[in-house]
């Protein structure tokens, strides 16, 4: 499997199947940290989701769902962002220009990707399903 933070800090969790790395693998790829536009202010935290979905809608980029890593963790958290090409535009996370991502663009995998995210969202973030499901 690719040597990618976000895939290895995912495969020691073993909290992912095996079949659903393979997913991300096959169907994500990797995003760069990159500093937001002067367009886009900072957001609420815990908000991803929402958020990047709004961002994409204003045409700042393309929704991407996936996973991320902050500085300094090990451990995965569910996350959604937009991005510009490979990207990643986080208005989300302050330390977002400092974090690894890995994820899908568009929404045509966000059901699976929602089933994958479930041991990996943020305490208090369990509305997102609440919401969206």
């Amino acid at each position: 499997m690719m040597d990618h933070p976000v895939l290895s800090a995912l495969r020691d969790s073993r909290q992912m199947s095996d079949r659903d790395l393979r997913s991300l693998l096959r169907l994500g790829r990797a995003f760069k940290a990159g500093a937001l536009p002067s367009g886009i202010g900072m957001r609420e935290p815990g908000e991803c989701f929402a958020v990047a979905r709004e961002l994409a809608h204003a045409g700042w980029g393309v929704y991407v769902r996936g996973f991320a890593l902050r500085p300094d963790s090990t451990e995965p958290l569910a996350h959604a962002w937009v991005s510009e090409g490979d990207t990643a535009l986080d208005a989300s996370w302050t330390e977002a220009t400092s974090c690894s991502y890995w994820g899908i663009s568009g929404m045509a995998y966000e059901d699976e990707l929602k089933r994958m995210s479930k041991p990996f969202l943020q305490r208090g973030l369990a509305t997102e399903f609440a919401l969206s499901s």
